[in-house]
């Protein structure tokens, strides 16, 4: 799909709060079947973890058609070497278009241009 642009975004910029919000929030509702509070919401926006998802702490990226956010994903920088994937979504209308896989390959593509190779959670460095 060419006409998905990917783009690196600040955690607190309003497009990446938007999309953030709607996976911590489909998250929870599948793992503890009810909607969070908006203050439970407000503190993992806010956490350490989706912070440090800039800079020299990893990459924060959202998919777009147009001005339509699709989703995002990011990847945290583990060490020289290593990258982890993390908050790979796509808002639900968009997930029989393969987004995720396309946010997946586009972190992927980001982390092999800085020298690291992408792992998966649990697996030996």
């Amino acid at each position: 799909m060419s006409d998905i642009t990917y783009a690196s975004i600040d955690p607190r910029d309003p497009l990446a709060l938007s999309i953030l919000t709607s996976y911590l929030r489909e998250e929870a509702e599948l793992r503890d079947g009810v909607t969070p509070a908006p203050e439970r919401l407000r503190e993992a926006l806010g956490s350490a973890e989706i912070a440090a998802l800039q800079g020299t702490g990893g990459d924060l990226i959202i998919a777009r058609r147009g001005d339509s956010v699709l989703g995002c994903g990011g990847v945290r920088w583990i060490d020289g070497d290593t990258a982890e994937p993390t908050l790979i979504y796509a808002l639900p209308a968009f997930r029989d278009a393969d987004i995720e896989a396309g946010i997946a390959a586009e972190l992927a593509r980001r982390t092999r241009l800085t020298g690291r190779r992408v792992t998966q959670p649990g697996d030996p460095r």
